[in-house]
This record gives structure tokens, C-alpha cells and sequence, in this order.
């Protein structure tokens, strides 16, 4: 292999980040396979490889713009297979902790779509690329190397079930394979050093359920957000969905989980700060089970941090950093982590330095959502994590600015574009913003 091959690249995982690093890197290489574990079978369906499958996936505003760029049309496909056009800012209700988020103009459209519906569609869109082939129904085993240098040359992967075991040379592996990823302990048997570990752990549960027959919601909300503010520990959110059906989700933080029998779910819901999730469940018709998880701490792996990392791997997704699901901001870092990786490959990188180059850039644009995830877990003495110097006064900034936002659109657009990863967090700290801000809060005492 030369210094800047660019002849195969192997994806490992076939789920949003896979298949948009894929879809990328078939602009630098001259072909690429995705290895899945799943099957991969028939339409929309919910996968084993993605555990929250059962629940809501916010896609945010800046993912959903460069997914568009990326497969054009797409949005048109997932709104031909019913999935709603919603308006961030017009029919979106957010209840904070000083009360409804104020509506504005212009509103920020956004496509509210099932998991399983988006991640179908996409899979559809690549699969037709000619560089890009997906292998379904099997599981990488370990990496291939070279004996002289220590280089990633590939995989070797088996069918999902075991045996089977197969090599597949490549000039650039790419882990995209979530929160199970077991690059770590591959390093490890490489004699590598393996990336050291940030958590911070809200202890935060939650329990869906999707209805179909969904009454009007109180207010001409279409679909509401009602959010936990300490000490009040409890939330929960109607999405709609395609098929005229929508997501319910319950969620509590400090180990407060909403139950999982239909008794107790509908319960949890009447105890919220707002009756919109009580009435809208007390009216509608289930068609799922209850799906309940816990596994939601962020979880940071520093790869940018190795000084060994081996030249022909790079990790993306989840795989480096899995955010608090409840704030919805996953599957959005990892179509930007895809996205850098992808300009990155196009460009005369030598192969010894492009894994840590492209580590270290996603670290940057990982950094900012990380602090903004965390930050709101540490509002309650429950999470475990190491806290920030500066927390607090970034506690009390916040909840001015936060408190300013129940009357001033200007400041609510602000926040929500900078949520949505359309603006850079700095906007936040702005004089402009930041003594109406304060000033805000001192008039209400």
C-alpha cells in the first residue's frame, strides 16, 4: 500500500454514520463496503444493532440539511412515506423551567421521521451508489495488520451467527459501530494504547410508546416537549410520526425511570408539569409495547489523545462519543463527524497522520456538544462525572438567558439555532444577548 492509497475503504456498521461515511468516502476511494451485523431485510424496521430503534431520534436542523446535500430528494421520500413536515418555533411547544418557549419567525422546518424510516431511506440512497457495497448479516471479528508497521489493513469478519471467517483487505478501515464498539480492545491486542474514557452519567431512563389516533393537542401544539427543571425531575414528549402515529416518550433523570405497564406509564404521564402528554395518551390508541432503556450516559473515548494510534483506522460515532439520547443530538454529530472525514479523505493526507488529523478535528466538533449535553446532566446532584471548573456560573448565565426566552424571540431563535448546531455556541455569550439576559433576571428578582 502506497502512503496515500485511496483504493478500498471498509465501513464497519450500517447505521446513519456508516452509511454517510460511506456515501462520502466513495468520493476519495475507488470502492467501499459496509460490513452489518443486522440482516438488513425488508423495509423500516426496527434493528438489533440499534438499541433506542424503539424510541425518538431527533434528527437535528443542521443534520437534516446535510443529509439533503448529501442523498438529494430525501426529504421528499420520507414526507411520500407520511412522515410529517413539523415547524421548530410555530407548531413545536417547549416547556422549560420559566416557563413556554416563545414562538418566532422565521420557523425552522424539520421532518419528523421514525428512526427505522430514515435510516431505510438512507440505506436505499447508498446501496444504489455504484462504489459502495453493503455485506448484511455480518460481524467483524478483528482488524487485519501489517506485521511490519503495525498499519490497519483491513478486516476480518464472519457471519453474524459465528464461522464463516473471511479477510477483506482494505487501504482504510472506518468503526462506525456504536456504543458496542470493540476498537478499544483491538488496539489493546495490537499493543496499542487504548483511549481513555470520559463519562458523566445523569442516570436518565425513559419509556416510549407509539399511538396511533392522537386528539389535537392543547394549545394547537403538534407536538410538545415538556422538560424537567430541578428539582422537578420528570418529562416527556408526543412526536408525530409517518402513518399518522406518534412517538410517547416518558423520561426521568436521578434514576426517577418512568414504568413500563400501561398502569404506571399513564400515570407518570399525570404527574408532568403540563396536562398536554396525559390527555394526549388518555385519547389515543396504543399500537406498541412500552420499550424502556436506561443506557444513556455520554460516554467519551479520547482517541484524539493516542499517540499510537495505527495508521489505516479511524472511529466515528457513537463509537467515540454517545451522547445523553434525550437531548437528541447523536445522530446529527455523527453525519458532521462524517462529513469532516470525508473532506479530509479527498485531500493528500499521508495515511501515518490522517487517523489522528481526522481524531483530533472531530474532538473539536465534539468538544461543543459534549459541554452543552453535560452541563445540563450536572444540574442535578444525582449525575456522577467529573464537573467542569465554572459550572455553576454557567448555570446561573443560562438560566437568565433561559428565563429571557419566555418573553424575547429574538433570544429564543438564538438558543434553538445554536441547539439545532446551525449556529456556533459563541452567539450565546454575545453582548447583545447576554445583558438582556441579565438584565431580564435581575427585573424578575
Amino acid at each position: 500500500m502506497g502512503d496515500t492509497d485511496r483504493g478500498h475503504a471498509v465501513v464497519i456498521g450500517g447505521s446513519i454514520a456508516g452509511l454517510v461515511a460511506a456515501r462520502l468516502l466513495a468520493e476519495a476511494f475507488d470502492r467501499v463496503t459496509v460490513v452489518e451485523r443486522d440482516a438488513l431485510e425488508g423495509g423500516p424496521e426496527v434493528r438489533r444493532g440499534v438499541p433506542q430503534g424503539h424510541h425518538v431520534h431527533g434528527l437535528l436542523a443542521r443534520g437534516a440539511q446535510v443529509l439533503e446535500e448529501l442523498f438529494p430528494g430525501l426529504d421528499a421520500e420520507l414526507e411520500k412515506a407520511g412522515a410529517p413536515r413539523l415547524h421548530i418555533g410555530l407548531d413545536v411547544g417547549y416547556l422549560g423551567a420559566y416557563g413556554w418557549a416563545s414562538p418566532f419567525q422565521p420557523p425552522i422546518p424539520f421532518r419528523a421521521a421514525s428512526r427505522p424510516l430514515l435510516e431505510h431511506c438512507v440505506r436505499l440512497r447508498a446501496r444504489e451508489l455504484e462504489k459502495v457495497k453493503v455485506l448484511a448479516g455480518r460481524q467483524v471479528a478483528g482488524l487485519l495488520t501489517s506485521s511490519g508497521n503495525g498499519r490497519v489493513t483491513g478486516v476480518l469478519h464472519e457471519h453474524a451467527g459465528g464461522g464463516g471467517e473471511e479477510r477483506l483487505e482494505a487501504d482504510l478501515v472506518v468503526d462506525a459501530s456504536g456504543r458496542g464498539s470493540r476498537a478499544p480492545a483491538w488496539l489493546e491486542r495490537m499493543g496499542r494504547t487504548p483511549p481513555r474514557e470520559s463519562v458523566v452519567d445523569a442516570f436518565v431512563g425513559y419509556s416510549t410508546r407509539i399511538y396511533e389516533d392522537i386528539p389535537p393537542l392543547r394549545d394547537g401544539w403538534r407536538s410538545v416537549f415538556v422538560l424537567w427543571a430541578p428539582p422537578i425531575t420528570r418529562g416527556g414528549v408526543v412526536f408525530p410520526i409517518e402513518g399518522g402515529r406518534a412517538y410517547v416518550t416518558l423520561a426521568g433523570v436521578g434514576r426517577d425511570y418512568p414504568p413500563t405497564d400501561e398502569a404506571g406509564f399513564t400515570a407518570f404521564a399525570g404527574t408532568l408539569r403540563s396536562p398536554h402528554v396525559h390527555e394526549a395518551i388518555s385519547r389515543a390508541r396504543p399500537v406498541t409495547d412500552i420499550h424502556a432503556t436506561r443506557s444513556t450516559a455520554n460516554r467519551w473515548l479520547h482517541y484524539e489523545r493516542l499517540k499510537d494510534l495505527p495508521a489505516g483506522l479511524v472511529v466515528l460515532g457513537d463509537a467515540v462519543c454517545a451522547f445523553n439520547p434525550i437531548y437528541g443530538q447523536g445522530m446529527t454529530v455523527a453525519v458532521l463527524g462524517a462529513e469532516l472525514l470525508g473532506r479530509l479523505a479527498k485531500r493528500p493526507i499521508p495515511a501515518g497522520k490522517l487517523p489522528l488529523q481526522f481524531q483530533q478535528g472531530l474532538a473539536e466538533l465534539v468538544g461543543q456538544v459534549w459541554t452543552m449535553s453535560t452541563s445540563e446532566d450536572f444540574r442535578f446532584s444525582t449525575t456522577q462525572g467529573k464537573v467542569p471548573v465554572g459550572t455553576r456560573i454557567s448555570h446561573r448565565y443560562f438560566n437568565a438567558l433561559l428565563q429571557l426566552c419566555s418573553t424575547d424571540v429574538d433570544a429564543t431563535r438564538t438558543v434553538v439555532r445554536v441547539v439545532q448546531l446551525l449556529d456556533p455556541p459563541g452567539l450565546l455569550l454575545r453582548p447583545g444577548i447576554a445583558l438582556r439576559a441579565l438584565a431580564h433576571s435581575i427585573r424578575a428578582g
